[in-house]
Protein backbone atom coordinates (compact mmCIF):
# COMPACT_ATOMS: atom_id res chain seq x y z
CA UNK A 1 0.00 0.00 0.00
CA UNK A 2 1.10 3.47 -0.96
CA UNK A 3 1.42 6.19 1.18
CA UNK A 4 -2.20 7.66 1.97
CA UNK A 5 -3.89 5.03 0.31
CA UNK A 6 -7.20 3.16 2.64
CA UNK A 7 -6.81 -0.23 4.07
CA UNK A 8 -9.95 -0.23 4.30
CA UNK A 9 -13.31 2.07 5.47
CA UNK A 10 -15.35 2.27 8.60
CA UNK A 11 -18.49 1.42 8.23
CA UNK A 12 -17.11 -1.12 5.28
CA UNK A 13 -18.37 -4.73 5.13
CA UNK A 14 -15.75 -6.97 6.37
CA UNK A 15 -14.17 -10.22 4.25
CA UNK A 16 -10.68 -10.44 5.63
CA UNK A 17 -8.10 -9.40 8.10
CA UNK A 18 -4.71 -7.67 7.87
CA UNK A 19 -1.58 -8.44 9.55
CA UNK A 20 0.75 -5.63 9.27
CA UNK A 21 4.39 -5.85 8.26
CA UNK A 22 6.03 -3.01 7.86
CA UNK A 23 5.38 0.77 7.36
CA UNK A 24 3.04 3.11 9.17
CA UNK A 25 -0.93 3.05 9.19
CA UNK A 26 -3.02 5.43 11.12
CA UNK A 27 -6.35 4.07 12.84
CA UNK A 28 -9.25 6.63 12.55
CA UNK A 29 -12.88 6.29 14.32
CA UNK A 30 -15.22 8.68 13.05
CA UNK A 31 -11.83 11.01 12.06
CA UNK A 32 -10.44 11.15 14.79
CA UNK A 33 -6.70 9.59 14.76
CA UNK A 34 -6.89 6.92 17.70
CA UNK A 35 -3.80 4.84 16.93
CA UNK A 36 -0.58 4.53 14.91
CA UNK A 37 0.64 0.95 14.05
CA UNK A 38 3.99 0.59 12.99
CA UNK A 39 4.81 -3.11 15.03
CA UNK A 40 5.16 -6.15 12.75
CA UNK A 41 3.12 -8.57 13.56
CA UNK A 42 0.01 -6.26 14.50
CA UNK A 43 -3.57 -7.12 13.53
CA UNK A 44 -6.22 -5.18 11.47
CA UNK A 45 -9.59 -5.75 11.14
CA UNK A 46 -9.66 -8.80 12.99
CA UNK A 47 -12.70 -8.20 15.34
CA UNK A 48 -14.98 -7.25 11.96
CA UNK A 49 -13.52 -10.04 10.04
CA UNK A 50 -14.09 -12.64 13.41
CA UNK A 51 -17.61 -10.70 14.17
CA UNK A 52 -18.27 -10.61 10.61
CA UNK A 53 -19.25 -6.90 11.32
CA UNK A 54 -18.59 -3.93 9.80
CA UNK A 55 -15.14 -2.11 10.18
CA UNK A 56 -15.04 -0.47 13.35
CA UNK A 57 -12.29 1.84 12.23
CA UNK A 58 -10.58 3.39 8.77
CA UNK A 59 -6.74 2.32 8.31
CA UNK A 60 -4.58 4.65 6.39
CA UNK A 61 -1.34 4.39 5.48
CA UNK A 62 0.90 7.50 6.72
CA UNK A 63 4.06 5.69 5.06
CA UNK A 64 4.65 2.89 2.07
CA UNK A 65 3.34 -0.11 3.72
CA UNK A 66 2.84 -3.92 3.72
CA UNK A 67 0.32 -6.19 5.00
CA UNK A 68 -0.38 -9.79 4.69
CA UNK A 69 -4.26 -10.09 3.50
CA UNK A 70 -6.13 -13.28 5.24
CA UNK A 71 -9.15 -13.24 3.45
CA UNK A 72 -12.56 -14.52 6.01
CA UNK A 73 -13.30 -18.00 4.50
CA UNK A 74 -9.05 -18.62 5.36
CA UNK A 75 -8.63 -17.98 8.80
CA UNK A 76 -9.98 -21.01 10.60
CA UNK A 77 -7.30 -22.51 9.00
CA UNK A 78 -4.95 -19.58 9.02
CA UNK A 79 -5.42 -20.20 12.81
CA UNK A 80 -5.40 -24.15 12.47
CA UNK A 81 -2.30 -24.33 10.91
CA UNK A 82 -0.30 -21.27 12.99
CA UNK A 83 -1.93 -22.02 16.40
CA UNK A 84 0.61 -19.05 18.07
CA UNK A 85 -0.91 -17.02 15.62
CA UNK A 86 -4.15 -17.50 17.24
CA UNK A 87 -2.90 -17.48 20.69
CA UNK A 88 -1.32 -13.90 19.51
CA UNK A 89 -4.80 -13.09 18.03
CA UNK A 90 -6.66 -14.14 21.44
CA UNK A 91 -3.86 -12.19 23.40
CA UNK A 92 -4.63 -9.17 21.17
CA UNK A 93 -8.45 -9.60 21.91
CA UNK A 94 -8.03 -9.82 25.62
CA UNK A 95 -5.97 -6.64 25.76
CA UNK A 96 -8.26 -4.50 23.39
CA UNK A 97 -11.23 -5.60 25.95
CA UNK A 98 -9.01 -5.00 29.48
CA UNK A 99 -8.77 -1.77 27.72
CA UNK A 100 -11.81 -0.91 27.19
CA UNK A 101 -12.94 -2.60 30.36
CA UNK A 102 -10.69 0.17 31.90
CA UNK A 103 -11.53 3.34 29.98
CA UNK A 104 -15.75 1.98 30.50
CA UNK A 105 -14.64 2.53 34.49
CA UNK A 106 -13.05 5.68 34.03
CA UNK A 107 -16.04 6.83 32.15
CA UNK A 108 -18.88 5.99 34.02
CA UNK A 109 -16.90 7.28 37.17
CA UNK A 110 -16.30 10.44 35.20
CA UNK A 111 -20.15 10.48 34.68
CA UNK A 112 -20.96 9.44 38.12
CA UNK A 113 -19.38 12.70 39.22
CA UNK A 114 -20.63 15.03 36.86
CA UNK A 115 -24.06 13.99 37.84
CA UNK A 116 -22.85 14.86 41.86
CA UNK A 117 -21.66 18.17 41.09
CA UNK A 118 -24.68 19.08 39.20
CA UNK A 119 -27.05 17.60 41.86
CA UNK A 120 -24.76 19.60 44.33
CA UNK A 121 -25.33 22.89 42.34
CA UNK A 122 -28.85 22.66 42.02
CA UNK A 123 -29.57 21.73 45.57
CA UNK A 124 -31.69 23.94 47.43
CA UNK A 125 -34.17 24.05 50.32
CA UNK A 126 -36.79 21.27 49.83
CA UNK A 127 -40.17 22.82 49.80
CA UNK A 128 -43.02 22.61 52.24
CA UNK A 129 -45.63 20.43 51.32
CA UNK A 130 -49.01 22.25 50.72
CA UNK A 131 -51.21 22.26 54.48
Amino acid sequence: YNRGEQVFAQGDSTHELYVFLEGEIGVYVDSQKVATVNTPGTYLGEIGALLKKPRSATCICTHSSSLLCIPEDAIELFIKTAPSMGFKLALVLAERLSNMNERFTKLSEEHRDLLKDKDKKTDRPAEKPPA
